[in-house]
């Protein structure tokens, strides 16, 4: 396995920079449109810090945690409820690492955050 963390650098563009009205869209999106993440959609934009669980370097991201600019988890998937942001796509690690400054973890430091309950 490999794991990986890095800081969302859209993070502060979509939580800046964003008027009344997009909101009010964006919320009648979600109202109408259905969610591949039922308990995340409306959270992932506050997002900073993301953890991802990949099973090799070929591979898709598996699980996912998300923590917001405090270091509290505000998602974690897949489950039950929902697909995953990153999990969802078929983006394979090297994007992240292209895209990304990503910081190996160990298998330790995600397992634990992932038996915190949000």
């Amino acid at each position: 396995m490999i794991y990986i963390k890095f800081i969302d650098k859209d993070y502060f563009l979509k939580n800046n920079n964003i008027s009344f009205f997009q909101k009010a869209i964006t919320n009648i999106f979600y109202f109408i449109l259905p969610n591949a993440n039922l308990d995340y959609d409306r959270v992932v934009g506050n997002v900073y810090y993301w953890f991802l669980e990949f099973e090799d370097i070929l591979s898709c991201p598996i699980r996912e945690i998300g923590l917001d600019i405090n270091l509290n988890i505000i998602v974690k998937t897949p489950d039950k409820r929902n697909n995953g942001y990153w999990t969802d796509l078929e983006i394979k690690l090297d994007y992240f690492l292209e895209k990304f400054q990503c910081n190996k973890v160990k298998q330790e430091e995600f397992e634990n955050l992932w038996k915190v309950i949000p």
